[in-house]
């Protein structure tokens, strides 16, 4: 990625906690600077394991008390990011190959 740029990343996430933090690893292991998954309502304890499962030092949880649809936890969760160039809005269950950032 280009110096110059800068790139954070939305993950909205309901009750599917495995590939929630699969991504998470992905994105952080390539270099992504935040990584911020929005929890869309999920049973205590399965936001427990996306609390306890991150493995970014700059990932984070952002738990919503009920499930408000995909497009308003995307808006909720780019209005809590930090200052970046570039947002990545993702569904957990995309994979991304090893230079999926670079490409």
């Amino acid at each position: 990625m280009s110096k110059n740029l800068s790139l954070a990343s939305v993950i909205v996430s309901y009750e599917n906690v495995e590939e929630a933090l699969h991504l998470e690893a992905a994105l952080s292991k390539q270099g992504v600077q935040e990584i911020l998954l929005v929890d869309n309502g999920s049973r205590s304890e399965k936001l427990d394991r996306l609390r306890s499962g991150l493995s970014g030092t700059r990932s984070r949880v952002l738990a919503l008390p009920e499930n408000l649809g995909f497009g308003h936890a995307v808006n909720l969760g780019v209005r809590s990011l930090g200052p970046s160039s570039h947002v990545l809005i993702c569904n957990p269950d995309i994979n991304v190959g090893q230079n999926f950032i670079n490409e």
